[in-house]
């Protein structure tokens, strides 16, 4: 018996295929609902991520590495990365819903037309990329601050000091992924495509903070405890 007719001894294949049409019947009966719940469970789990991460701290004692965190220190803020999660309900399951309609409505919709597909690409850049980075920084500042007088002057801040670097970061990894995005991912499917890889892009953001703390610890200087709200997954998408 090889392996195919083993597994369709099981039933599997067959349990595959009718979990597969179950889910491709939901993105088409409800895109909206879908892609909400995808952008609640990316952006959360980005966040735990950042938190765990950003909080993973060692420190050299006579030669000896130790756990600088206390237990205390290293609980997750299940409220913050539940609120982070209502972001991505806002940003994947709603405004990247009918932003992709709007840019399939405008410029086409046929996945096999390169200029179309680079023209797609350069307008998320241009004009989503920005305002979903600037909604991103409202949400931290409200998020951080309670008064709304400190919650608009850490806005200020945030975009005097980190919108350039941000739109920079989003360029370096989101025009190759909105590529993929437009030319090979269905258009109901786009936005749980765009949380998967907003989930690997604050991985990465948060292991590398992780490392330059680390780093600085070796060299002696003083260590970022800054815990990244996903400002760079900020950049889209957040």
């Amino acid at each position: 018996m090889n392996v195919r007719a083993f597994f369709r001894h099981l039933g599997i294949a067959a349990n595959l295929r009718g979990l597969r049409n179950q889910v491709n019947n939901l993105y088409a009966q409800y895109p909206k609902v879908v892609n909400s719940c995808t952008g609640f469970v990316t952006f959360a789990t980005g966040d735990i991520l950042a938190q765990k991460l950003g909080r993973q701290q060692t420190v050299q004692v006579a030669g000896v590495k130790k756990n600088d965190s206390l237990s205390e220190n290293n609980r997750i803020d299940i409220i913050r990365s539940f609120k982070v999660g209502l972001l991505g309900v806002v940003m994947n399951g709603i405004c990247l819903h009918y932003w992709y309609r709007f840019l399939d409505k405008i410029i086409g919709n046929s996945m096999k037309n390169k200029v179309g597909v680079v023209l797609k690409v350069f307008a998320d850049q241009l004009v989503y990329a920005p305002l979903s980075i600037l909604a991103f920084f409202s949400f931290a500042a409200v998020l951080e601050n309670e008064k709304s007088s400190d919650a608009i002057d850490a806005l200020v801040v945030k975009v005097k000091f980190n919108f350039l670097h941000t739109l920079i970061a989003d360029c370096t990894m989101w025009p190759l992924v909105n590529a993929i995005n437009f030319r090979f991912i269905p258009l109901n499917y786009r936005p749980s495509f765009v949380g998967l890889a907003q989930l690997i892009w604050q991985t990465y953001l948060s292991t590398a903070a992780r490392l330059n703390n680390e780093e600085s610890l070796r060299n002696h200087s003083q260590p970022s405890m800054q815990e990244p709200l996903s400002d760079c997954v900020a950049g889209q998408r957040s």
